[in-house]
């Protein structure tokens, strides 16, 4: 089906795009971290692409969105749970910026995608898939982190629900959100309030202080962040990333 030379010759570049599935066209270069020339480099995405063996969407702001063909993962082998959900494809690329930023700033050591685990329910526990899963390095100890990035407004509902969840999982010791617009940051700060003010859920205030962090980062939809500038929410109060890790 694919040229098997082409393949091999673009392996690294294949390598991590398995690994990120949807991913900008600049974050992929800076992960490939070789001295290609950016025009070198898109014109081989332009020939892989015309091959079919990866695809793109552009988006607003953002720079071109990557992804492997769901035809070229088949061909891998992988299994078809883990094929791309073109509706997802921008959600799905500001987690993987995101994720790669923690990674470069080194606070993170290792990062898991969903098509990478499978969490399982069990009678007593209800699993959660976030959106990545980071080690999170602080000191001497090093922390389970669950992250999410949301773009979309949820119900009311529907953010108790997860909130309660997170607050209860025993596998997450702390949840990053990641918000870039101030209206949903405001908005979750607002629903976290009234959780802990709530008598229903009084058993998961701790949990829901300690554990839940909001992050607001405007530029979310660009090709590049910087953590250290995001405002953030966590324990009634507003800090900057270098407050939260206590430097």
């Amino acid at each position: 089906m694919y040229n098997v030379q082409t393949l091999r010759k673009n392996n690294e570049l294949l390598e991590l795009l398995m690994k990120w599935r949807c991913i900008s066209l600049n974050t992929l270069k800076e992960l490939l971290n070789n001295n290609e020339k950016s025009n070198t480099f898109r014109q081989r995405i332009y020939r892989l692409e015309k091959e079919g063996i990866i695809k793109s969407r552009i988006f607003g702001s953002i720079s071109k969105i990557i992804f492997p063909s769901n035809e070229l993962i088949q061909y891998l082998g992988n299994d078809r749970k883990s094929q791309i959900n073109e509706e997802n494809i921008r959600h799905d690329a500001i987690v993987s910026l995101v994720t790669s930023s923690f990674l470069k700033l080194e606070i993170a050591k290792e990062a898991t995608l969903p098509h990478e685990y499978q969490t399982k329910s069990t009678r007593l526990h209800h699993a959660i898939e976030p959106d990545a899963i980071l080690k999170v390095v602080h000191g001497t100890e090093i922390y389970n982190v669950a992250l999410e990035v949301e773009l979309w407004r949820k119900d009311r509902k529907r953010i108790f629900e997860k909130l309660s969840e997170y607050a209860k999982a025993f596998e997450y010791d702390y949840v990053f959100y990641f918000f870039g617009d101030e209206f949903s940051f405001s908005s979750y700060i607002k629903r976290l309030e009234e959780m802990t003010n709530d008598s229903n859920y009084s058993h998961l205030k701790e949990d829901l202080n300690e554990k839940i962090i909001l992050f607001l980062e405007p530029d979310l939809s660009k090709s590049t962040i910087n953590l250290f500038d995001s405002k953030i929410f966590h324990n009634n109060e507003f800090k900057k990333l270098s407050e939260l890790l206590g430097e």
